[in-house]
């Protein structure tokens, strides 16, 4: 129940050199722990499963975007969004350092990478993973709801609320994500530094040899005709204090030889799709040091068609 290679940077003690960079989760078991050889799987109330389900058939998920940035309904999300074009390329997997916010949202809204209430009918911020066979025409699923998703890790799992999040003007808290397939089984694996699970090779279509796209960014939405909530930390992007912005960082891709590259400056191109004063995201490039390819992106919200 473990990848066959791990990326060197991935097992290293230098992810980061930032102090923060651990993921500190909240699990609901600090005074107790799973026995020897046993996972934490969240029990699924009938409660959940109506809400993902209206979800679901309300289209409302953090994928159905396309290559080109349109929708297959009316508007009831937007995204700011950053990808390198460059055709018939294969990726392999991506990882980044993304910022962690607290965000306020009501029942009927959500907002990646950060908070989605109707799934478990809070505010917390949690690690959340959603899938779809066929890059969003159809539902998916959310987290471990349906089969899909095969948790290994002994205590941190999707749907697992975050411990510590950025304090606006004090401190940035970002976490390690990574996804990359494994070149041996096909299975494509999920770590935020600790390996948390994978999803299998079998429920896989488009994605089962590679990825044609990666992706960096921001979704919020909520129903059509209503105000959508903020994205990131709830403020627009900004390059002077990054206590103070939404920010992804060591932004890679795996190649074809299971290693970590840069994506290249050259050939990103920034979406977005809403009002620049409810959304925005701004490219930053190579910043070396611990930086190394950056974006800061988000915004308030509000009526943005």
């Amino acid at each position: 129940m473990v990848p066959s290679f791990i990326q060197e940077e991935t097992t290293g003690k230098n992810i980061s050199a930032s102090s923060y960079w651990v993921p500190n989760i909240d699990n609901g078991f600090q005074n107790e722990r799973c026995p020897s050889e046993t996972l934490p799987i969240r029990r699924t109330k009938k409660q959940d499963l109506v809400n993902a389900r209206y979800l679901l058939q309300k289209k409302i998920n953090p994928n159905r975007t396309n290559n080109y940035g349109s929708t297959s309904s009316p508007k009831d999300y937007h995204f700011v969004s950053v990808e390198e074009l460059s055709q018939g390329k294969a990726y392999y997997g991506a990882a980044a350092l993304i910022s962690a916010h607290k965000l306020e949202l009501n029942l009927k809204q959500f907002s990646t990478a950060q908070a989605y209430p109707a799934i478990f009918e809070d505010n917390y911020s949690r690690l959340m993973g959603y899938w779809t066979v066929d890059c969003g025409k159809q539902p998916g699923c959310f987290n471990v709801l349906c089969y899909g998703f095969v948790q290994v890790h002994e205590q941190v799992f999707l749907g697992s609320v975050l411990g510590q999040t950025s304090t606006y003007g004090k401190h940035a808290f970002d976490l390690p994500a990574r996804v990359y397939r494994d070149s041996t089984t096909g299975n494509w694996w999920l770590m935020f530094n600790v390996i948390i699970g994978y999803w299998p090779a079998e429920i896989f279509t488009h994605l089962a040899d590679n990825a044609s796209v990666v992706r960096y960014g921001g979704i919020a939405g909520a129903e059509p005709q209503t105000e959508t909530p903020p994205m990131g930390n709830g403020y627009l992007p900004q390059l002077q204090d990054y206590t103070k912005t939404s920010f992804i960082r060591k932004m890679k891709y795996i190649d074809d030889k299971g290693q970590l590259a840069n994506i290249n400056p050259d050939r990103v191109q920034s979406k977005h799709d809403a009002n620049l004063d409810c959304y925005n995201i701004l490219f930053v490039g190579n910043l070396g040091g611990d930086w190394e390819m950056a974006m800061t992106y988000g915004g308030p919200g509000g009526m943005c068609s």
